[in-house]
């Protein structure tokens, strides 16, 4: 009866899986080791942030990596995929709720755009769509699509943006490929 138990208990905990991130603070190879000695047996990689060697030095050190059994841990990886973000904004940019100005994806930089990553077109919003930069601190709304890489809005909750935040555009399906060229290298 314990042996059926010990068993059952055996199968169920090699069933289990501890997946640690892995991030510049613990990219280093004892770091590593000492977390696949305390049980960790998949590493997750985020592909947003660094380069291309950075990632392969850290998939060639993780894949140098045993536990007791001999087992190497397996890897995780999160894909960037399409991003629309904050380009050429010198420090920062500081937006005024009621200030009228221009986003644009492939336009020159001025001090009354906002200039956003390039690869689609704004063929799909149309007056009154919503902007939301830097996770929700700033709200825009379209006042007027001038074509389709330029578009006059109007800033509603405003706030400091930077380069690389983050830009959405709730409800809209936008014409942006699923995987982007970075992804699949």
């Amino acid at each position: 009866k314990d042996i059926k138990y010990l068993t059952f208990v055996l199968v169920i905990r090699n069933k289990t899986k501890i997946l640690a991130t892995v991030g510049p603070a613990c990219s280093d190879h004892k770091v590593l080791q000492n977390m696949v000695d305390s049980g960790v047996n998949a590493f997750r990689i985020n592909m947003s942030h660094g380069s291309f060697r950075e990632k392969k030095a850290l998939f060639d050190q993780i894949k140098k990596l045993k536990n007791s059994d001999g087992n190497h841990p397996s890897i995780l990886t999160d894909l960037a995929g399409p991003k629309i973000r904050i380009k050429d904004v010198k420090d920062e940019m500081v937006l005024k709720t009621g200030q009228t100005m221009f986003i644009a994806n492939e336009q020159e930089v001025d001090d009354k755009k906002i200039i956003i990553s390039s690869g689609f077109s704004f063929g799909r919003i149309s007056k009154g769509g919503k902007i939301i930069i830097n996770d929700g601190r700033v709200h825009l709304e379209v006042m007027e699509k001038m074509d389709e890489h330029l578009l006059k809005i109007k800033v509603l909750i405003g706030g400091k943006i930077k380069k690389n935040k983050g830009v959405n555009f709730p409800g809209v399906a936008l014409d942006m490929p699923s995987f982007t060229e970075q992804d699949v290298a």
